[in-house]
């Protein structure tokens, strides 16, 4: 369901006891969420407050026993009593805080068994140390990890999705230097080790993601897709997909205005890229049959039978040509493109395409290991 980016409040009982309810685009301006605004909304199955949330009220999403994922925005300052009893009876529940310090809220939340917690990686021993957070004072010990992220690409990096686990969840995931986050209708095909995107984005929500980093609840709440972060610099990112009725891929280069692109059979997708700071790039999917623009109000999410209306991403790579600041260790001048690529045993090929170890050979002559995941 998709609400207006005005609105700034979610009344009391808005939208008590909605079974049908499923997911929800949060508003980019909301501040408060009224006492039992979710109350029994039992097919929710993800709350991200986004950023700019300060107020929960009592009982906001009580009795939402489909609760799997819940993301606290740094920014919220209270939360009322029973706001996040869910009462889950067989959901392992991940929580994420992104506060730098743990916020001691006076809730009351229940589940079964002990959720897993992920934190800023500076934060994790004070997240540890705090009672209500850890759970040390109830007699449970909760897990307590640091939020993935992903580093700018500095040499050459290749990111194949092959061996993803075909039960993985990858609604807030890194397999190897791309971050991935999609929503429920998405998926994995084990057949071709592809990440597969049935939901599409439209130009409005493109433009609010711009620059959101990876872990943050704005861009699990608003983007479906894959980032990977480049330095600043030149280079040349590929994307191995294919494009499958209606649909086409997008690339975004933080603020930047979108590339589309179609790939009636599965090749790669290459964008030069040329920052000046470390810059996130967005992956996701758009269909060219639904309007470019709609309103907020009517979260353009087209879904559609697997296989029939579809993006197919199989991996991701980034060559970059030159890197501000960084020189080559061999010889102090500036990287130079890539121009051969050898197996370990010597044999040459195209491209690193499968997981191993490689020599890269430059147009400058210097040389290179790249090991691909």
């Amino acid at each position: 369901m998709g609400l207006s980016d005005n609105i700034t409040t979610i009344s009391e009982h808005a939208f008590y006891g909605c079974s049908s309810l499923t997911g929800l685009h949060w508003p980019l301006n909301i501040t408060t969420i009224g006492s039992a605004a979710f109350r029994e909304c039992s097919a929710l199955k993800v709350v991200s407050l986004p950023e700019g949330v300060t107020t929960v009220g009592n009982g906001a999403f009580f009795l939402c026993t489909g609760v799997e994922t819940l993301y606290i925005a740094s920014t919220i300052e209270e939360v009322g009593e029973d706001a996040f009893t869910f009462w889950n009876q067989d959901k392992n529940i991940t929580i994420t805080a992104t506060a730098a310090e743990p916020i001691n809220y006076e809730w009351n939340w229940h589940y079964v068994g002990t959720p897993t917690i992920k934190v800023p990686a500076a934060s994790v021993e004070a997240y540890r140390a705090n009672a209500i957070w850890s759970g040390s004072n109830n007699g449970k010990q909760n897990t307590i990890i640091t939020i993935e992220n992903i580093e700018a690409a500095k040499e050459v990096s290749a990111t194949s999705f092959t061996d993803v686990a075909s039960d993985a969840d990858l609604s807030d995931t890194v397999v190897g230097d791309v971050y991935v986050t999609v929503a429920e209708d998405d998926g994995y095909d084990s057949n071709d080790g592809s990440i597969v995107l049935n939901s599409t984005m439209i130009d409005d929500e493109a433009e609010a993601i711009g620059g959101m980093a990876p872990g943050v609840t704005d861009l699990s709440n608003r983007f479906n897709g894959l980032v990977v972060m480049v330095a600043a610099g030149e280079g040349t990112m590929s994307v191995d997909c294919r494009t499958i009725g209606s649909r086409q891929v997008a690339v975004k280069i933080g603020e930047g205005e979108p590339q589309f692109f179609t790939m009636s059979e599965r090749g790669e997708v290459r964008v030069d890229y040329s920052v000046a700071a470390d810059t996130y790039i967005y992956i996701y999917g758009v269909d060219t049959a639904a309007p470019a623009q709609a309103p907020s109000l009517a979260r353009a999410k087209a879904l559609a039978a697997e296989g029939e209306n579809c993006v197919k991403l199989y991996a991701v790579s980034i060559n970059p040509t030159r890197t501000d600041g960084i020189t080559d260790v061999e010889n102090g001048s500036t990287a130079s493109p890539i121009t051969d690529c050898y197996t370990i045993d010597g044999k040459r090929v195209a491209a690193p395409d499968v997981p191993g170890i490689y020599l890269m050979r430059k147009a400058d002559g210097t040389a290179f290991k790249l090991i691909r995941r």
